[in-house]
């Protein structure tokens, strides 16, 4: 049984988002930059069969629209779908209505955050050239879901 709740513990947040930088980070970014804003951010923790699996992180774009960010545990991928939709579902049934849509973004150096994301139901909605920084510059591929989608 999947189960989504409300993460307030900072130091397990910070500890997933450290084990996970260098996979995801653009060059030249240092770890001590894994520290979550528990102000502007929202985090969700994932547990299946009451083990941890996954973070979530929900963070306000504009007044409409709320970006997520996924931080599945190594080990615990073959159901990441199943963890990203758990976790968009509560996203629907919990954040506060005036967000509309969420979204999200992957870089084209990383085409399997990009079919993750097309996996979990987001549509490709847009394209930003030359802005993310991994051995050469890349692209990033915007994502949305209108919340009625979810």
């Amino acid at each position: 049984m999947i189960t989504v709740s409300v993460c307030l513990d900072e130091t397990l947040i910070q500890d997933v988002m450290t084990q996970m930088f260098l996979d995801i980070a653009e060059d030249g970014l240092s770890e001590s930059l894994c520290k979550p804003d528990m102000n502007s951010q929202q985090w969700v923790l994932v547990k299946d069969c009451g083990e941890s699996v996954a973070l979530f992180s929900f963070t306000a774009y504009n007044r409409t629209t709320c970006q997520i960010h996924p931080y599945v545990f190594y080990g615990k991928r073959k159901k990441a779908v199943e963890y990203g939709k758990a976790a968009m579902k509560w996203f629907k049934e919990s954040a506060p209505s005036i967000y509309k849509k969420l979204m999200t973004d992957a870089a084209d150096c990383f085409p399997h955050c990009q079919r993750y994301a097309k996996q979990c139901g987001f549509t490709e909605e847009g394209h930003m050239k030359n802005c993310f920084t991994r051995g050469k510059i890349y692209g990033i591929k915007i994502y949305g879901i209108n919340r009625g989608e979810i």
